[in-house]
Protein backbone atom coordinates (compact mmCIF):
# COMPACT_ATOMS: atom_id res chain seq x y z
CA UNK A 1 0.00 0.00 0.00
CA UNK A 2 1.39 3.02 -1.27
CA UNK A 3 1.49 6.80 0.22
CA UNK A 4 0.04 6.03 3.73
CA UNK A 5 1.67 7.57 6.80
CA UNK A 6 1.74 4.68 8.70
CA UNK A 7 4.40 1.86 7.99
CA UNK A 8 4.71 -0.25 12.05
CA UNK A 9 1.83 -1.28 13.75
CA UNK A 10 1.37 -3.02 17.01
CA UNK A 11 -1.66 -5.19 17.48
CA UNK A 12 -2.95 -6.01 21.14
CA UNK A 13 -5.55 -8.74 21.62
CA UNK A 14 -8.00 -9.04 23.96
CA UNK A 15 -6.38 -11.18 27.44
CA UNK A 16 -6.98 -14.89 26.91
CA UNK A 17 -9.44 -14.29 23.79
CA UNK A 18 -8.74 -17.00 21.68
CA UNK A 19 -10.62 -15.22 18.60
CA UNK A 20 -9.14 -12.26 19.26
CA UNK A 21 -5.66 -13.73 19.05
CA UNK A 22 -6.28 -15.53 15.87
CA UNK A 23 -7.94 -12.60 14.29
CA UNK A 24 -4.55 -10.61 15.20
CA UNK A 25 -2.59 -13.02 13.34
CA UNK A 26 -5.30 -12.71 10.65
CA UNK A 27 -4.64 -8.63 10.29
CA UNK A 28 -0.63 -9.62 10.49
CA UNK A 29 -0.95 -11.39 7.01
CA UNK A 30 -3.22 -8.76 5.36
CA UNK A 31 -0.39 -5.49 6.58
CA UNK A 32 2.88 -8.17 5.82
CA UNK A 33 0.90 -8.49 2.30
CA UNK A 34 0.47 -4.70 2.06
CA UNK A 35 4.17 -4.45 2.64
CA UNK A 36 3.94 -2.90 6.22
CA UNK A 37 5.29 -4.76 9.46
CA UNK A 38 3.57 -5.36 12.50
CA UNK A 39 4.16 -6.74 15.95
CA UNK A 40 1.51 -8.87 18.20
CA UNK A 41 1.10 -8.65 21.77
CA UNK A 42 -1.74 -9.66 24.46
CA UNK A 43 -3.41 -6.31 26.04
CA UNK A 44 -1.79 -7.82 29.85
CA UNK A 45 1.59 -8.07 28.01
CA UNK A 46 1.77 -4.33 26.85
CA UNK A 47 4.67 -1.78 28.22
CA UNK A 48 7.26 0.27 27.47
CA UNK A 49 9.63 -2.60 26.30
CA UNK A 50 6.55 -3.58 23.74
CA UNK A 51 6.82 -0.30 22.57
CA UNK A 52 9.94 -0.11 21.62
CA UNK A 53 10.88 1.07 18.44
CA UNK A 54 7.65 3.01 18.89
CA UNK A 55 5.34 2.08 16.00
CA UNK A 56 2.96 4.25 14.21
CA UNK A 57 -0.72 3.04 15.22
CA UNK A 58 -2.01 0.32 17.16
CA UNK A 59 -4.80 -2.31 16.38
CA UNK A 60 -6.83 -3.14 19.56
CA UNK A 61 -8.74 -5.96 19.30
CA UNK A 62 -10.92 -6.29 22.42
CA UNK A 63 -14.21 -4.26 24.46
CA UNK A 64 -14.24 -1.53 26.05
CA UNK A 65 -12.57 -2.80 28.72
CA UNK A 66 -9.50 -4.09 26.45
CA UNK A 67 -9.44 -0.37 25.19
CA UNK A 68 -9.73 1.59 28.03
CA UNK A 69 -7.00 -0.82 29.77
CA UNK A 70 -4.76 -0.19 26.42
CA UNK A 71 -5.54 3.40 27.03
CA UNK A 72 -4.24 3.85 30.03
CA UNK A 73 -0.85 2.36 29.30
CA UNK A 74 -0.27 4.39 26.17
CA UNK A 75 -1.91 7.95 27.36
CA UNK A 76 -0.16 10.86 26.61
CA UNK A 77 2.06 8.84 23.81
CA UNK A 78 -0.18 10.69 20.82
CA UNK A 79 -0.13 6.76 19.61
CA UNK A 80 -3.28 6.45 17.20
CA UNK A 81 -5.71 3.56 18.31
CA UNK A 82 -7.82 1.81 16.09
CA UNK A 83 -10.60 -0.02 17.97
CA UNK A 84 -12.32 -3.66 16.85
CA UNK A 85 -14.73 -4.66 18.37
CA UNK A 86 -14.41 -8.13 20.15
CA UNK A 87 -16.55 -7.78 23.41
CA UNK A 88 -20.01 -7.07 24.39
CA UNK A 89 -19.78 -3.21 24.46
CA UNK A 90 -17.72 -1.46 21.79
CA UNK A 91 -18.68 2.32 22.54
CA UNK A 92 -14.64 3.25 22.02
CA UNK A 93 -14.40 1.32 18.86
CA UNK A 94 -15.08 1.64 15.11
CA UNK A 95 -14.59 -1.28 13.65
CA UNK A 96 -16.09 -5.17 14.03
CA UNK A 97 -14.88 -8.63 12.58
CA UNK A 98 -17.01 -8.03 9.38
CA UNK A 99 -16.23 -4.34 8.45
CA UNK A 100 -12.22 -4.71 9.74
CA UNK A 101 -10.24 -4.37 6.16
CA UNK A 102 -12.71 -1.48 5.23
CA UNK A 103 -12.59 0.67 8.40
CA UNK A 104 -8.59 -0.02 8.31
CA UNK A 105 -8.30 0.97 4.99
CA UNK A 106 -10.20 4.23 5.53
CA UNK A 107 -8.12 4.75 8.13
CA UNK A 108 -4.58 4.21 6.72
CA UNK A 109 -6.16 6.60 3.62
CA UNK A 110 -7.03 9.41 6.28
CA UNK A 111 -11.08 9.21 5.50
CA UNK A 112 -11.35 8.74 8.97
CA UNK A 113 -10.16 11.47 11.13
CA UNK A 114 -7.66 11.12 13.74
CA UNK A 115 -9.86 12.51 17.44
CA UNK A 116 -7.04 13.71 20.55
CA UNK A 117 -9.58 13.29 23.60
CA UNK A 118 -8.97 14.50 26.74
CA UNK A 119 -8.26 12.13 29.77
CA UNK A 120 -7.48 12.52 33.82
CA UNK A 121 -4.52 12.51 35.90
CA UNK A 122 -4.64 11.02 39.31
CA UNK A 123 -1.94 10.54 42.08
CA UNK A 124 -2.40 9.61 45.82
CA UNK A 125 -0.19 10.90 48.73
CA UNK A 126 -0.02 9.17 51.82
CA UNK A 127 1.95 10.77 54.33
CA UNK A 128 3.35 13.15 52.25
CA UNK A 129 4.49 10.74 50.13
CA UNK A 130 3.11 9.44 46.80
CA UNK A 131 1.89 6.08 47.14
CA UNK A 132 0.35 5.84 43.22
CA UNK A 133 -0.58 7.26 40.15
CA UNK A 134 -1.64 6.91 36.94
CA UNK A 135 -4.07 8.13 34.11
CA UNK A 136 -7.95 7.67 33.69
CA UNK A 137 -10.03 7.34 30.43
CA UNK A 138 -13.00 7.47 31.69
CA UNK A 139 -13.62 8.30 35.51
CA UNK A 140 -12.02 8.27 38.82
CA UNK A 141 -14.58 7.19 41.52
CA UNK A 142 -13.80 7.48 45.52
CA UNK A 143 -16.47 5.49 47.00
CA UNK A 144 -17.30 3.57 50.52
CA UNK A 145 -16.72 -0.29 50.91
CA UNK A 146 -19.49 -2.74 52.32
CA UNK A 147 -20.99 -0.73 54.49
CA UNK A 148 -23.47 1.60 53.49
CA UNK A 149 -22.18 4.64 55.60
CA UNK A 150 -21.25 8.19 54.52
CA UNK A 151 -17.70 9.16 52.87
CA UNK A 152 -16.42 12.36 54.84
CA UNK A 153 -13.89 14.36 52.86
CA UNK A 154 -12.49 17.71 52.00
CA UNK A 155 -12.69 19.32 49.18
CA UNK A 156 -10.34 21.82 47.38
CA UNK A 157 -10.04 23.09 43.98
CA UNK A 158 -7.12 25.21 42.60
CA UNK A 159 -5.86 25.95 46.50
CA UNK A 160 -9.53 27.20 46.97
CA UNK A 161 -11.21 25.58 50.21
CA UNK A 162 -14.79 23.95 49.06
CA UNK A 163 -15.42 22.50 52.49
CA UNK A 164 -16.21 19.09 53.97
CA UNK A 165 -18.44 16.73 51.93
CA UNK A 166 -20.35 13.84 53.45
CA UNK A 167 -21.99 11.34 51.02
CA UNK A 168 -21.37 7.89 49.56
CA UNK A 169 -18.73 9.28 47.41
CA UNK A 170 -17.35 11.11 44.20
CA UNK A 171 -17.10 10.57 40.45
CA UNK A 172 -14.64 12.75 38.21
CA UNK A 173 -15.15 11.83 34.46
CA UNK A 174 -13.40 12.66 31.16
CA UNK A 175 -15.97 13.64 28.56
CA UNK A 176 -15.72 10.06 27.25
CA UNK A 177 -16.23 8.79 30.69
CA UNK A 178 -19.65 11.37 31.34
CA UNK A 179 -22.34 8.93 29.61
CA UNK A 180 -21.59 6.21 32.30
CA UNK A 181 -21.34 6.07 35.67
CA UNK A 182 -21.36 10.18 36.46
CA UNK A 183 -24.42 10.20 33.92
CA UNK A 184 -26.48 7.22 36.66
CA UNK A 185 -25.46 9.65 39.35
CA UNK A 186 -27.15 12.93 37.62
CA UNK A 187 -23.76 14.52 36.48
CA UNK A 188 -24.15 15.89 32.78
CA UNK A 189 -23.00 14.00 29.15
CA UNK A 190 -20.24 16.16 27.52
CA UNK A 191 -19.57 16.04 23.87
CA UNK A 192 -15.96 13.66 23.52
CA UNK A 193 -14.28 16.75 21.82
CA UNK A 194 -15.19 18.91 25.47
CA UNK A 195 -12.10 20.08 26.86
CA UNK A 196 -13.52 20.06 30.34
CA UNK A 197 -14.11 16.99 32.87
CA UNK A 198 -16.99 16.52 35.28
CA UNK A 199 -17.38 16.38 39.53
CA UNK A 200 -20.54 14.56 40.49
CA UNK A 201 -21.00 13.56 44.28
CA UNK A 202 -22.84 10.39 44.67
CA UNK A 203 -25.92 11.15 46.96
CA UNK A 204 -24.70 14.52 48.80
CA UNK A 205 -26.03 14.80 52.34
CA UNK A 206 -28.77 17.08 52.29
CA UNK A 207 -28.23 18.11 48.63
CA UNK A 208 -24.70 20.07 49.27
CA UNK A 209 -23.11 19.85 46.28
CA UNK A 210 -24.27 19.96 43.00
CA UNK A 211 -22.45 17.97 39.67
CA UNK A 212 -19.80 20.71 38.01
CA UNK A 213 -18.19 21.07 34.74
CA UNK A 214 -14.87 22.25 35.33
CA UNK A 215 -11.96 23.71 33.41
CA UNK A 216 -8.68 21.80 32.02
CA UNK A 217 -6.77 24.00 34.63
CA UNK A 218 -8.97 22.80 37.08
CA UNK A 219 -6.81 20.52 39.67
CA UNK A 220 -8.91 18.93 42.40
CA UNK A 221 -7.32 17.47 45.85
CA UNK A 222 -9.52 15.15 47.96
CA UNK A 223 -8.27 14.53 51.35
CA UNK A 224 -9.87 11.72 53.19
CA UNK A 225 -11.21 12.99 56.83
CA UNK A 226 -11.75 10.81 60.28
CA UNK A 227 -14.14 9.03 61.02
CA UNK A 228 -15.05 8.04 57.24
CA UNK A 229 -16.31 4.73 56.63
CA UNK A 230 -13.95 2.31 54.83
CA UNK A 231 -13.18 4.16 51.35
CA UNK A 232 -11.70 2.79 47.91
CA UNK A 233 -10.14 4.80 45.13
CA UNK A 234 -11.27 3.06 41.79
CA UNK A 235 -9.91 3.70 38.23
CA UNK A 236 -12.00 3.21 34.98
CA UNK A 237 -13.91 0.07 37.53
CA UNK A 238 -10.63 -1.66 36.91
CA UNK A 239 -7.82 -0.45 39.09
CA UNK A 240 -9.09 0.03 42.67
CA UNK A 241 -7.04 0.64 46.30
CA UNK A 242 -8.36 1.25 50.25
CA UNK A 243 -8.43 4.64 51.19
CA UNK A 244 -7.36 5.50 54.62
CA UNK A 245 -7.53 8.57 56.61
CA UNK A 246 -5.60 11.85 55.76
CA UNK A 247 -4.75 10.38 52.06
CA UNK A 248 -4.62 12.69 49.67
CA UNK A 249 -6.31 12.16 45.81
CA UNK A 250 -5.20 15.01 43.34
CA UNK A 251 -7.18 15.04 40.19
CA UNK A 252 -6.79 16.89 36.63
CA UNK A 253 -7.41 17.34 33.25
CA UNK A 254 -4.63 16.01 30.66
CA UNK A 255 -5.93 17.21 27.05
CA UNK A 256 -5.30 15.63 24.21
CA UNK A 257 -4.12 12.61 25.96
CA UNK A 258 -5.86 9.58 24.15
CA UNK A 259 -5.52 9.69 20.05
CA UNK A 260 -8.38 8.15 18.81
CA UNK A 261 -9.87 6.94 15.48
CA UNK A 262 -13.50 8.41 14.47
CA UNK A 263 -16.67 10.55 13.71
CA UNK A 264 -18.35 12.44 15.85
CA UNK A 265 -21.30 12.35 13.77
CA UNK A 266 -22.48 9.05 15.39
CA UNK A 267 -22.03 10.49 18.83
CA UNK A 268 -25.86 10.47 19.02
CA UNK A 269 -26.09 6.86 17.41
CA UNK A 270 -23.56 5.66 20.14
CA UNK A 271 -25.48 7.38 22.83
CA UNK A 272 -28.73 5.83 21.87
CA UNK A 273 -27.56 2.63 21.91
CA UNK A 274 -27.11 2.93 26.10
CA UNK A 275 -30.51 4.52 26.04
CA UNK A 276 -29.15 7.83 27.19
CA UNK A 277 -30.84 10.21 24.26
CA UNK A 278 -34.47 9.96 22.78
CA UNK A 279 -35.07 7.22 19.70
CA UNK A 280 -35.57 9.08 16.26
CA UNK A 281 -38.85 10.04 15.63
CA UNK A 282 -40.05 10.61 11.69
CA UNK A 283 -43.10 12.35 10.59
CA UNK A 284 -44.17 13.94 7.32
CA UNK A 285 -43.67 17.80 6.51
CA UNK A 286 -46.34 19.49 8.54
CA UNK A 287 -47.32 16.90 10.40
CA UNK A 288 -47.35 16.84 14.92
CA UNK A 289 -45.75 14.52 17.12
CA UNK A 290 -48.19 13.47 19.87
CA UNK A 291 -46.26 12.90 22.61
CA UNK A 292 -46.05 9.39 24.26
CA UNK A 293 -48.55 8.66 26.51
CA UNK A 294 -50.77 11.80 25.56
CA UNK A 295 -54.65 11.76 24.36
CA UNK A 296 -55.80 13.37 21.27
CA UNK A 297 -58.38 16.49 22.09
CA UNK A 298 -62.12 15.52 22.47
CA UNK A 299 -64.35 16.82 19.59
Amino acid sequence: MQNVPYKHFLIISKTGHAPAHSFARKIQQWLTGHGLTSRLCAADELCLDVLRPMPDLAIVLGGDGTMLSVGRKLCGLALPLLGIKFGRVGFLTIASPEDWEEKLKSCLQGRIPLQKRLALSWSLLRQGEEVASGCAINDVVISHGALARLVCMDLTINAEAMGLLRCDGIIFASPMGSSGYTASAGGPILFSDTEAYVFTPICPFLRSVSPMVLPPSARFRVRMEKGSTEAFITVDGQEGRALLPGDLVSISAKPAALVLFGNDEVFFERLRTRGLVLERTYCKPGQLLTPPGSLPDKA
